[in-house]
């Protein structure tokens, strides 16, 4: 309800503002003063009202384009946004920065724009409120408009603070926005810097003075409602700190300094109300006065009801109004994109005559273009089908060379053999003339997979085995148990290792089996998939030997360590009820040439 003293401020302000022009009244600025001061208490309605009087007395003379008629607008466009008519104010800023992009008023320009952002804010969308800060910011840099800044940098964080959730960012910006106060005349962004420097500052201790320094700024521009909430906080910390009677003081002064002195009923005082007798029924049901919580369970209800019932009437506002800009925005784009078509079909039919005479041109240069190289791909394609073929015969060439120079080895070996006297040299020779067998088998295999990208595991380690076999002399190794999955596939780098380990393993239980004359020497040998890429090798024999033959030492088993390493991986070995080992092992990586 408006109060009779301020109707009559309210007519005798219209009056004298009647008596002269909007711009040139030198006394508009207290005008202004005025409605920010109604805007502060919350007396929404009688500040909308006078604002409303003087637009109309503005537009009946005419005089729509000066600094204050803009100022004017901004100012309704702010008591909108604070009586939650957001709908109604987005379409004002709208209009009004479309307005200012053609003046000099730069700073009213970023003005708007920061207040598109917070109406964007208050309707929860993200990103056309950083769209809106992101335009307020070039135009705050490109003017120089120190008198801007703090206002820019508590929105943007407040956007940080709201949309982020990020509290260092907001503690950024709040501190270059109290850098900038001293050139803002605005004591409300003031208030809102320090009020966001306590809600962004972890520490209830450093809390508490930015709340209090944003309650005497906004005491001194007549914010009461602000006063009010950020004193709620004040209230709480100092319940969380245990001064309970403190507390209970501080919650009632709460009431009679700010929520009291607001004439008018509004959402916000509603809203306050409601959390301040919610609070009064808390603290009674903590004193059990029973009584008295009930009392302020109505009241707190009635409160709850009547900006229930407020936000209702504004709901359906809002949508009409959003509506309204959503329709008006779309006709705008549509106009703007019909005008584009028309200049644009005017324009793509002039290119579309130069284009198709280059496109002609262009075409015949092309297909000569392209007759040529064809001619070249078809001759280079020749090249590499020649190039390849000789590729081939010179790798096999290699091959047969490399296998021949194995086979010569061998041959050595076996004459050498013959020459020598003693055992252990002939045997020697012997281990050298098997190993470079297998080698040699290993070799072969590979060559004949050289189409195929892999070898075939099972069928790879089953020659090498029958090889050994036929070289095996004391032991027979068909009765031995190979378990190989048939499905494993390996490249030529993996190959070569496990060849040579499997040689080495097999050779030395032939070497070492140590079983009676008529025991049957059994091998097993298995090869299975793990889990994640990898394989399972393991290998065991019956034989009964001793440790000595099986030092670490050994050439065999320095070749099995070395193979093993090249597979990335290590090898454990027992020799208990027969000789065991195992080893996990990856495909390597394929080398490129």
């Amino acid at each position: 309800m408006k109060s009779l003293y301020t109707i009559l401020i309210m007519l005798f302000i219209a009056s004298q503002a009647a008596m002269a022009q909007v711009c040139t009244d030198p006394a508009f600025a207290k005008q202004l003063k005025y409605i920010r001061q109604l805007s502060n208490r919350k007396e929404l309605n009688a500040g909308l009202h006078l604002t409303d009087s003087l637009l109309r007395q503005a537009k009946h003379q005419s005089d729509t384009t000066c600094l204050n008629y803009y100022s004017l607008l901004s100012l309704k466009g702010l008591i909108l946004i604070r009586k939650d008519n957001t709908g109604e104010a987005l379409i004002l800023f709208s209009d009004l920065v479309s307005r200012l992009k053609s003046t000099t008023y730069k700073d009213l320009e970023a003005q708007a724009y920061l207040s598109l952002a917070l109406i964007h804010e208050l309707m929860h969308r993200p990103e056309a409120c950083a769209q809106n800060l992101k335009i307020a910011r070039s135009i705050t840099d490109r003017y120089q408009l120190k008198e801007t800044l703090t206002r820019l940098y508590v929105r943007t964080a407040s956007y940080y603070l709201q949309f982020r959730s990020d509290p260092d960012s907001c503690m950024y910006y709040s501190q270059l926005a109290l850098k900038y106060s001293p050139y803002t005349t605005v004591l409300n962004d003031v208030g809102d810097t320090y009020g966001l420097l306590g809600m962004c500052t972890p520490s209830s201790i450093d809390r508490g003075p930015y709340l209090e320094k944003a309650i005497q700024t906004f005491n001194k521009s007549e914010d009461w409602i602000a006063s009010a909430f950020l004193s709620f906080g004040i209230y709480q910390e100092m319940l969380n700190q245990n001064r309970k009677p403190e507390a209970e003081v501080y919650l009632d002064s709460i009431k009679i300094k700010y929520l009291d002195r607001i004439r008018e009923n509004s959402l916000e005082k509603s809203i306050g109300l409601a959390i301040y007798y919610e609070k009064k029924k808390d603290l009674s049901l903590q004193n059990k006065d029973y009584k008295k919580a009930l009392q302020y369970e109505e009241l707190y209800s009635q409160h709850r009801r009547d900006y229930a019932d407020a936000k209702n009437q504004t709901y359906l506002s809002k949508l009409q109004d959003e509506f309204l800009f959503e329709k008006e925005q779309r006709k705008s784009k549509s106009l703007e994109e019909q005008g584009k078509v028309y200049r644009n079909i005017l324009l793509l039919s002039l290119l579309f005559i130069a284009a198709l005479s280059v496109l002609l041109y262009i075409n015949n240069r092309n297909k000569q273009k392209i007759k040529r190289q064809k001619d070249i791909i078809e001759k280079s394609m020749v090249e590499v089908q020649n190039l390849s073929l000789r590729n081939e015969l010179l790798l096999t060439e290699a091959h047969h060379r490399i296998n021949n120079s194995l086979q010569n080895v061998i041959a050595i070996l076996q004459i050498q053999k013959e020459k020598v006297d003693f055992i252990e040299t002939k045997e020697l020779l012997n281990d050298l003339s098997n190993r470079i067998k297998c080698i040699s088998l290993i070799h072969e295999q590979i060559h004949k997979n050289q189409q195929s990208e892999n070898i075939n595991l099972a069928q790879f380690i089953t020659t090498i085995l029958e090889l050994l076999n036929q070289l095996s002399v004391s032991w027979d190794l068909t009765q031995s148990k190979i378990n190989i999955d048939n499905s494993i596939f390996i490249n030529n780098e993996t190959a070569m290792p496990l060849g040579i380990i499997t040689n080495e393993l097999v050779t030395n239980t032939l070497k070492h089996a140590n079983l009676p004359d008529d025991a049957l020497l059994i091998i097993s040998l298995q090869i299975s998939k793990g889990e994640n890429g990898i394989y399972l090798f393991d290998y065991a024999d019956n034989g009964d030997q001793k440790s000595e033959p099986r030092s670490g030492s050994s050439l065999g088993f320095m070749l099995i360590h070395s193979m093993v390493k090249q597979l990335n991986s290590q090898w454990a070995y027992s020799m208990q009820n027969g000789f065991h080992a195992s080893f996990e092992f990856k495909i390597k990586n394929t080398s490129v040439v």
